[in-house]
């Protein structure tokens, strides 16, 4: 089974001007560059599932650094999950068989290749698990947070119960919290995701008929939960992997780093 990454970058990045954030430069190096060659060796391919308007831009960037990753495009709109679940299904197509996915966000920024080295680790049976493996950490005050448990209380196999968030639930001072990066079989994943996309009223690509609210990657733990599902916890070093919304918060991760 091939082992794929995907980089979903495909947001409209509205808090940064409509700039890609996968684009922006930490240092001399852009995010996704940096994050491509952090991941290059652990992988059989990689895809940038970005949206139309920007796709030039990436192709572009792609194109001069010389490396062999794939742009693709989808439409947007939906929430993460519905893009992760689009990226997924493109993918699925191109390679023509369900493969070993690794998917996370374009404008993630890896400090070193530990996050990838660690969610790959041989010691994951990806083929066992019930829907995918959700890399996190336990940072302090993180804008969203798990309620975790375990299953005959070993303590490296954790499974989220439920997702929080702080904008909505309040503030924790310490919590785990997801790493931008997660696991899965593609054709498992995909099931979860088309039976959650049910429950939540949507129906197919026809957004005529489907709910206004979108649907969320994370939230989507507490179905995946429901069915007997659960989403699985692989724990990674702090302060590895970055993220950003807007160009304070970029700077500041300059600073950091």
């Amino acid at each position: 089974m091939k082992k794929i990454l995907i980089f979903v970058a495909s947001g409209l990045s509205t808090r940064m001007g409509g700039f890609p954030k996968a684009l922006a430069k930490v240092g001399n190096t852009r995010v996704i560059l940096n994050a491509i060659d952090c991941a290059r060796r652990f992988y059989d391919g990689i895809f940038i599932i970005t949206n139309g308007k920007v796709k030039p831009s990436f192709d572009e960037v792609i194109a001069n650094d010389g490396n062999r990753a794939k742009v693709r495009e989808i439409i947007t709109g939906k929430g993460d999950a519905e893009s992760v679940w689009k990226s997924l299904m493109l993918v699925q197509d191109e390679v023509e068989a369900p493969f070993d996915a690794t998917f996370c966000w374009g404008d993630a920024y890896f400090k070193t290749p530990q996050a990838f080295k660690t969610i790959m680790d041989n010691s994951i049976e990806i083929e066992r698990v019930k829907s995918l493996v959700v890399g996190c950490s336990v940072d302090n005050n993180p804008y969203a947070y798990f309620d975790v448990y375990t299953r005959g209380g070993v303590f490296n196999e954790m499974y989220i119960k439920k997702s929080y968030f702080q904008k909505n639930d309040g503030n924790v001072s310490k919590g785990v919290h997801d790493q931008c990066i997660f696991r899965c079989i593609s054709s498992v994943f995909l099931g979860c995701l088309n039976r959650y996309r049910q429950e939540m009223g949507y129906d197919g690509e026809n957004y005529l008929l489907s709910p206004n609210n979108e649907i969320g990657l994370l939230k989507s733990f507490d179905y995946l939960e429901k069915i007997g599902r659960p989403a699985e916890v692989i724990l990674m070093p702090e302060k590895n992997v970055f993220s950003f919304n807007t160009q304070e918060e970029l700077n500041d991760l300059i600073q950091i780093l």
